[in-house]
């Protein structure tokens, strides 16, 4: 198995990153980081988080869909 290196892209760091942001109250980086993770991979939990950030500020359409997404990916 090669090994990982620095630069690979890691979803579930990643992902642990954006939580930490929502955790702190900052939800447009954690915006960004979850965004980042569905980019690389097709991670339920991650498109959970965008739809309960955008119902938190107001885009109820866009959560609506990030929703639906997630229903169909579990």
């Amino acid at each position: 198995m090669p090994a990982i290196g620095v630069d690979s892209p890691r979803p579930e760091v990643m992902f642990e990153l954006a939580v930490f942001f929502e955790k702190i109250g900052r939800l447009d980086k954690a915006e960004e980081w979850y965004k980042k993770v569905i980019e690389l991979a097709q991670h339920p939990g991650a498109y959970n988080q965008l739809g309960l950030i955008c119902r938190k500020t107001g885009r109820i359409s866009e959560a609506i869909e990030y929703m639906q997404k997630t229903v169909t990916l579990k």
